[in-house]
């Protein structure tokens, strides 16, 4: 199995989706999916790109050259409740994208002392 099909399977395995409902993400057949998993068949570049860019992650890291996949850097971050509001709403975003969304959180923080901690508003 290669690092693309074991990438993509873990990937679909930690956003809970079955491969039906990653293959209508990825706007491919179901059947694609699990030959892309079971490294039955490998898509061509520009699909493999594609798929990548719908995912929010990076080609290389589809094929294990990235170091610091957004999942990981998403885990990073979930212990901070002001973050965890926002990075549900990053959910599917790259890496980069958490990140700037942490940086965001950060300066609120930073120009505003009542910035929402975490507690009920309520």
């Amino acid at each position: 199995m290669s690092q693309f099909s074991e990438n993509l399977r873990r990937i679909r395995f930690e956003r809970h989706m079955t491969q039906e409902e990653f293959a209508q993400l990825l706007g491919t057949t179901k059947q694609n999916i699990s030959r892309y998993e079971s490294g039955a068949v490998s898509p061509k570049i520009s699909s493999a790109q594609k798929i990548a860019d719908k995912l929010g992650v990076s080609l290389s890291y589809l094929n294990g050259a990235d170091a610091i996949p957004a999942q990981q850097a998403r885990e990073e971050l979930a212990d901070d409740p002001d973050r965890k509001a926002l990075l549900n709403l990053a959910r599917y975003g790259s890496a980069q994208d958490v990140k700037q969304v942490a940086a965001l959180i950060d300066a609120l923080r930073a120009t505003n002392p009542d910035f929402y901690d975490g507690d009920d508003p309520a």
